[in-house]
């Protein structure tokens, strides 16, 4: 069943080492900081993650959505209104690099990034290099000598976020122009929520560095900030 998966380390039930990625909910501490992820498309639904991070800087992935045929306004206020749900707003915000592009939903001179901006909620642009975001993810999937345990943890009622990273394959082989090696491709379906683990494996936040954002935060009045 794992032929053709792209992360077949991600482990719904403990392996032979016990490493478990998917994890049964808990409360979570007030004062682990938290990420949003998003990978926005006009087409297709967003994905969000919302991710606290603990003491020892291992990542929980606490809850989700998956919206289509809304407005990034309407998106905006459903982030913050889950976010009071949580009792806690995301001092780090996190996107695809689409986000930044100034011809989102055919509106010239605009950007995913910029309206979401004006309303309060500043986002990170991350890198879309597949390579380098692959083996940061493949980093965090890994049992750490310390904790025993991944840094990434994903609570059991994930449904979509688990489902994605168990189902997403490679493609066939392809030979590129020019006569250079073949290169294996990544197929896009069941990629989104893969994309925002990758995202906050290449990010890397810290739990010390991430209360440093929120003191920030707090000066500031700000929903979020870019970065440090």
């Amino acid at each position: 069943h794992l032929t053709g998966l792209v992360y077949k380390d991600f482990r719904v039930t403990p392996n032979v080492d016990g490493v478990c990625h998917v994890v049964e909910p808990f409360k979570i501490p007030k004062n682990w900081p938290r990420v949003q992820v998003i990978d926005p498309h006009p087409r297709v639904p967003w994905a969000v993650i919302w991710v606290a991070v603990d003491e020892g800087d291992d990542w929980w992935v606490y809850d989700y959505m998956w919206e289509e045929g809304r407005t990034v306004e309407e998106l905006a206020y459903c982030f913050k209104a889950r976010e009071e749900e949580h009792g806690v707003s995301p001092v780090l915000r996190i996107s695809d690099p689409y986000a930044g592009n100034e011809d989102n939903f055919e509106i010239r001179n605009d950007s995913i990034r910029a309206r979401l901006g004006r309303l309060g909620i500043r986002v990170a642009l991350s890198s879309n290099d597949p390579d380098t975001r692959m083996f940061a993810l493949r980093e965090a999937l890994r049992k750490s000598p310390v904790t025993g345990r991944p840094r990434l943890n994903v609570f059991s009622n994930m449904a979509e976020p688990i489902y994605q990273m168990t189902h997403h394959t490679w493609k066939e082989w392809v030979r590129p122009t020019g006569g250079r090696d073949i290169r294996q491709q990544r197929s896009e379906k069941n990629s989104h929520f893969v994309a925002c683990y990758e995202y906050l494996s290449l990010e890397n936040p810290t739990h010390l560095a991430l209360q440093d954002i929120g003191r920030i935060v707090k000066w500031t009045g700000e929903q979020s900030v870019t970065r440090m």
